[in-house]
C-alpha cells in the first residue's frame, strides 16, 4: 500500500503526515520516476531485497499509520476513478468532464460520506 501511495502521489492532496512511512528509491537510480506500470514495481524486485529498486523505512505500522496510509490510498483510487469516467452517447465513447456520473455506486458512496462529514462538522 506504502508503495502504491508512492507511486501515485501525483494525485494526493496532502503527504506530509505519513512521507517517512512511504519507500524511497535507492540512491544512484537516475531516469524517469517511477510509475505503476514500470519494470521497478514488478514483484520479483521488490521481494529481492539485494536487487531491489527501494529502500523501505525501518517502522512498524500502528493502527493511526495504516489508517493514515489507507486514506491516502483510498483517495488516490477515488480520484483516479473521478478522472476517467467514461460512457459512450450514439455509439461514441466520452470520458466524463467534471465529477462521477449520476447512478454510478462509487458516486453515491462518495456524496454519502461528503454529507456525512459535513454533517459532523456543522453539528
Amino acid at each position: 500500500m506504502a508503495l502504491y501511495v508512492h507511486l501515485n502521489r501525483e494525485l494526493s492532496s496532502n503527504l506530509g503526515e505519513i512521507e517517512h512511512l512511504l519507500p524511497r528509491r535507492r540512491q544512484g537510480r537516475r531516469g524517469r520516476e517511477a510509475g505503476m506500470g514500470s519494470e521497478e514495481c514488478d514483484k520479483r524486485h521488490l521481494t529481492d531485497e539485494e536487487n531491489s529498486n527501494w529502500e523501505w523505512p525501518p517502522i512498524t505500522l500502528g493502527d493511526r499509520e495504516i489508517r493514515e496510509l489507507m486514506g491516502s490510498a483510498l483517495e488516490i483510487a477515488i480520484r483516479f476513478f473521478f478522472d476517467n469516467f467514461t460512457y459512450t452517447f450514439g455509439g461514441e465513447l466520452y470520458i466524463q468532464n467534471f465529477g462521477g456520473p449520476i447512478g454510478a455506486r462509487l458516486t453515491m458512496c462518495v456524496a454519502r460520506l461528503v454529507l456525512q462529514q459535513w454533517r459532523e462538522e456543522y453539528s
